[in-house]
């Protein structure tokens, strides 16, 4: 294998060892002469064995591995050369397998410090494991993680690495597409945080010496990440309500910490929100849509205005409009569900008979005393307790059945119309053919969904030929070979719009004679074949 070409390498590069040219033996070095160092092969010489340094006390270790955990917090901080990215992590790695061969010798020497040895063993597993996974070697963090869950109990001095332990042992699983067993390490890590924030919890300690008041605060960003996880984990499980419960419960307590967190990442934050946003619309809860997307704006704004800018050119960046429209899109979007949804309301309360709206329930956490309403008179989904300047949901997504004829219709569609003319001046078609197509095509959805609440067949037509007018253009100008998703998308979705442009014309001709409505038809049955077709 590899490994044997390349020790049969170095072999040939060294010097052979040159006889002695006088001496009792050909070729052995004189009995009175020290041996020379011939540089041949030496057992262990690729491997270099060093004494394992055993403490005297109990004492002594402990004051070993505050000093050694002091100093690999000191090399994680370290900002490394890119040619070197994890240079410092390799120091600190050779430090705790030192300290964990340490504290191993001495837990067989001093068999009385067994539960004193085993937390600091499983302490410094913990660490090492996940050294490796943030090193990218996360098979050879498998060992030590699974060793540190086994080792760590929930008293006030393991509680905080066990909880680390746990997150990056779920981290794993996720990446190995084993998502049951990740989601039970972070059901563990969640109960966990409650035994640790339950009332009469005693003050945390960790092994690593950190402070009460700075263990607990590294205790908030681990169930904020602990959350997060969860919600990914159920996503991938398919409960997707449990994975937006969990979602929104990571961003209020990102938002929360934000001043102290240096980690917090606005951007980010706007796109889960969107992500967020859509999900609370497919179930109707367009107040809680809104009001993501109300606080997507606010975080957006707080965004300083250097980290918007080309720091040569002092023009916004492509990262920046692109987020921005990406919101005017979800805005857009979320009208398009409140005309939706008005016009469902108005068709079932005309026949007697309520759309029941479902309510998905959950627990943001071990506090939670009852199921979460998707619905923002619950507190617990909302985001202005965290964040001043969030603006108040409107009426029409707060009770959709005040849209209720074209006027109110016509006023949301604005509101989404404008989000879209905003989107599209990013969005062009050179450069962004796939979403300035969504663009383009969500516009011609507004249309389709303020249509129902218009009774003049006139008005009707022209909104019709509004949406084909939209989508026309782009089934002429894309390659179908280059884009047939789209093209074939387009010219099934024109084919449609000419079909209802058809029974609109069969209404509006339906007092002709036959051969003078059949000529005001021909057109229109042209396109529909012609664009059907090509389908």
């Amino acid at each position: 294998g590899e490994e044997v070409v390349q020790t049969f390498s170095i072999a040939r590069a060294m010097p052979e060892a040159k006889p002695e040219a006088h001496g009792p033996e050909e070729g052995a070095p004189a009995a009175d002469k020290p041996v020379a160092d011939t540089g041949g092969l030496k057992k262990g010489f690729l491997v270099e064995e060093e004494p394992v340094e055993i403490p005297e006390s109990l004492e002594a270790l402990q004051e070993r591995v505050a000093r050694d955990f002091k100093e690999c917090a000191r090399l994680r901080a370290v900002t490394n050369d890119e040619s070197k990215p994890f240079e410092s992590r390799y120091d600190e790695r050779r430090i705790l397998q030192k300290l964990k061969k340490s504290a191993d010798a001495f837990g067989v020497k001093e068999s009385g410090a067994v539960d004193e040895v085993r937390a600091i063993r499983g302490a410094v597993n913990g660490m090492l494991g996940a050294n490796f996974v943030e090193t990218e070697e996360p098979g050879a963090g498998t060992a030590p993680l699974t060793e540190a869950v086994k080792e760590l109990g929930d008293g006030p001095s393991e509680l905080l690495h066990r909880l680390e332990a746990l997150n990056q042992m779920a981290i794993l699983c996720s990446e190995r597409q084993q998502h049951a067993e990740a989601l039970d390490y972070l059901t563990q890590a969640k109960a966990l945080y409650a035994k640790a924030t339950s009332p009469g919890a005693p003050e945390l300690a960790p092994i690593d010496g950190t402070s009460a008041a700075e263990a607990t605060e590294r205790l908030e960003r681990l169930h904020t990440s602990t959350l997060f996880y969860l919600a990914q984990a159920h996503g991938h499980l398919g409960d997707a309500t449990q994975s937006a419960i969990h979602c929104h419960a990571t961003l209020q307590r990102q938002l929360h910490h934000r001043d102290r967190d240096h980690e917090f990442e606005a951007a980010e934050w706007c796109k889960n929100a969107m992500q967020l946003a859509t999900y609370y619309a497919v179930h109707e809860a367009l107040d809680v849509a809104e009001h993501c997307l109300l606080a997507a704006d606010r975080v957006l704004r707080t965004i300083p205005d250097a980290a918007r800018r080309d720091a040569d050119t002092g023009a916004l960046t492509e990262t920046y409009l692109e987020l921005r429209a990406n919101i005017h899109i979800a805005w857009a979007e979320l009208m398009r569900a409140v005309l939706r949804q008005a016009k469902t309301k108005a068709e079932a309360a005309q026949t007697s008979a309520p759309a029941a709206a479902e309510e998905p329930t959950g627990a943001t956490g071990a506090a939670a005393a009852s199921p979460i309403k998707l619905s923002l008179s619950d507190e617990r989904m909302t985001f202005s307790q965290h964040m001043e300047g969030i603006g108040a949901a409107s009426k029409e997504c707060a009770d959709t059945t005040t849209v209720s004829d074209f006027a109110a219709a016509r006023e949301v569609f604005k509101r989404g119309a404008t989000h879209l003319h905003y989107a599209k001046q990013f969005f062009v078609l050179d450069g962004f053919v796939t979403d300035h197509y969504a663009a383009v095509n969500l516009e011609a959805q507004l249309y389709g969904a303020l249509i129902p609440f218009e009774t003049d067949a006139q008005r009707v037509m022209a909104m019709h030929k509004r949406r084909a007018a939209l989508i026309e253009p782009l089934a002429e100008k894309l390659n179908p070979k280059a884009y047939h998703g789209i093209t074939r998308q387009l010219y099934f979705d024109l084919g449609g719009m000419y079909g209802d442009m058809l029974d609109v014309k069969l209404i509006m001709v339906r007092k002709l004679p036959p051969a003078a409505a059949l000529e005001r038809l021909k057109p229109l049955v042209a396109k529909v074949s012609e664009w059907l077709g090509k389908f």
